[in-house]
């Protein structure tokens, strides 16, 4: 080979490791370029990642309380129905004692009926008079002195029953008023 030759040649290296070279910082240009485009890219994934796990811990919060709320609501819930059972079992067992007192009450009135009914029958036919004196009496026990206590037996005759004694109070108190 010739000088010229040798030196041309090297002439072409040089221009080929000047290609390399620069394409080997390009690269390495684009290198760096994508390893900060990655590394911030793991610093944002790194902050969404932190935010993440604090909502997700702010919401676990949330969900225990929720769930210590719903237990006290399910506790609140159990006590309401008990009350309200005992409250119904009251309510029929005032009910009960409501018609038991209608039903006394009732026999008491159809016996003092009965009972005015059948004295008038008999008192009718055997002695007609003693109704007529019993109407003088309450006539002039009107003009009694409300200060005094009444003497409920002295009106009536000694001859009748407690029952009569009790009709002819009942009687008594229906006129005064």
């Amino acid at each position: 080979m010739s000088y010229s030759n040798h030196f041309y040649d090297d002439d072409s290296d040089d221009d080929d490791q000047t290609k390399r070279l620069i394409s080997g910082t390009l690269r390495l240009e684009l290198g760096k370029e994508s390893l900060y485009r990655a590394t911030r890219l793991a610093a944002d994934t790194e902050d969404i990642g932190i935010s993440t796990i604090n909502t997700v811990s702010t919401q676990n919060d949330q969900l225990r309380r929720i769930d210590n709320q719903i237990s006290d609501v399910d506790e609140s819930l159990s006590r309401g129905k008990r009350v309200m059972r005992a409250i119904s079992r009251r309510i029929i067992t005032n009910k009960l004692i409501k018609m038991c007192t209608i039903l006394i009450c009732l026999t008491l009135i159809g016996t003092i009926i009965y009972l005015i009914y059948f004295d008038n029958q008999t008192n009718s036919k055997h002695h007609s008079a003693k109704p007529k004196q019993m109407k003088r009496d309450l006539l002039s026990y009107q003009s009694y002195d409300y200060n005094e206590t009444p003497q409920i037996t002295s009106i009536f005759n000694d001859e009748q029953t407690e029952i009569e004694t009790i009709v002819n109070y009942y009687k008594l108190l229906l006129l005064l008023e």
